[in-house]
């Protein structure tokens, strides 16, 4: 072989060998820009994805939301928004909040800025729509940095207090109706029932008497519980009127405690009233509300006692008021819980719960009925070893 053909040669083969290299190498990161090409859709499908599932949460919130950037303008508008405002999505992006959204508060004209500058939360504010339509909001605003960007948005909600307030009203005209409905038949019942024990009951056996105590007994808490549910009705309308007149204190708890008698017998606890031996000076009472809280007070400490517990009911004169207490020897209360106790459908885990089945809204009533009497009420407890329930009436002036 010649030497030209041999230089043509070694070169053909360097040339064969060079571009396999470079064409392996070639591929190589072809394949590699492949792989991150790959990764980068699969990441945006991703972030599709969750904005996807993002905006499907957002939108079907039942309350207003809304995104704003730094600028204030809104980026994000669920359908929420939209119903309260009577603006539409594609109309409001990219617009100020201030001249989207309309507020008045205390009847003076609201603007975004100044529910941001605003110290404390509001809990209620008007939402001015198309066609001045008004809706009671509860607004809540959060700012967030962005940690990428260091910017700022908003995120703003808006709840709409109208529709609560119509199923609030619709849930206290059913109670309403209700407890009246159930109140005349318990009446009957109950008044048979006493009628039974007082004229029957030593021609019955001592279990047929157990029954038809039993019987008494569960009808008198379902009367109480039917007052009481009227009660909180009506105080949550402000349908509580007190006819208030002067009457003989004294003789009031009397008849309340001479009324409990039986049931506390029936559940093997004493009761004893102790009045000053001299006679007590007028108080000016709604005589049926007050007996309400007669009627709470004593039922809780028949329901808490213990086994053959007692029961003390006293009154005596301090300054200008009369202070009547109830004592009972019963379970007590947690330290923990009293400030809780006297507010609405309050009620703990623990032996009181299993005790009894009251709703939680005795010592409610009382409170109210109490203080609208202009007194005060107040308990002390220790856990194990029983409470004191005492509240006070002022005196009428001579």
């Amino acid at each position: 072989m010649s030497i030209e053909k041999l230089i043509i040669f070694v070169w053909i083969a360097f040339s064969y060998f060079a571009f396999s290299i470079l064409e392996y190498f070639f591929s190589k990161e072809v394949y590699n820009q492949r792989d991150e090409i790959d990764e980068l859709r699969k990441l945006s499908d991703t972030l599709v994805l969750e904005r996807d599932k993002l905006s499907f949460v957002i939108s079907n919130m039942k309350d207003a939301v809304l995104v704003l950037d730094e600028k204030q303008k809104i980026v994000v508008f669920n359908h929420v928004a939209e119903e309260l405002t009577g603006r539409k999505t594609a109309d409001v992006i990219g617009e100020s909040a201030d001249s989207v959204l309309k507020f008045s508060f205390h009847g003076s004209s609201y603007k975004f800025s100044d529910l941001e500058s605003t110290p404390t939360k509001l809990e209620t504010i008007t939402l001015v729509g198309i066609n001045k339509i008004e809706t009671q909001v509860k607004p809540f605003l959060k700012k967030i940095t962005m940690p990428e960007t260091s910017t700022e948005q908003y995120v703003l909600t808006l709840t709409n207090l109208s529709k609560e307030k119509e199923l609030e009203k619709l849930r206290l005209n059913f109670v309403t109706i209700a407890a009246h409905e159930l109140r005349t038949p318990i009446t009957y019942i109950k008044g048979y029932l006493s009628f039974l024990i007082e004229t029957a009951k030593k021609k019955l056996s001592q279990e047929e008497q157990d029954f038809l105590e039993k019987a008494f007994v569960g009808t008198n808490n379902l009367a109480y519980l039917t007052e009481n549910l009227l009660a909180v009705s009506n105080i949550e309308t402000k349908a509580m009127n007190l006819q208030k007149e002067e009457t003989d204190w004294a003789t009031i708890v009397e008849e309340i405690v001479n009324k409990y008698r039986p049931v506390a017998d029936w559940k093997e606890v004493t009761i004893s009233l102790n009045k000053p031996k001299t006679k007590l000076p007028k108080v000016k009472v709604d005589k049926f509300r007050i007996g309400q809280v007669l009627d709470n007070l004593l039922s809780n400490a028949v329901d808490f006692n213990k086994e053959k517990g007692n029961i003390d009911v006293s009154i005596k004169i301090q300054g200008k008021e009369i202070i009547t207490a109830i004592r009972d020897t019963g379970i007590g209360i947690p330290k923990e819980k009293l400030p809780e106790l006297f507010t609405e459908f309050f009620r703990f885990s623990g032996p009181l719960v299993q005790a009894s089945k009251g709703a939680g809204l005795g010592l409610f009533i009382a409170k109210y009925i109490v203080e609208n009497h202009k007194g005060k009420i107040s308990v002390e407890s220790q856990l194990g070893k029983g409470s004191t329930f005492s509240f006070s009436l002022p005196i009428v002036a001579k």
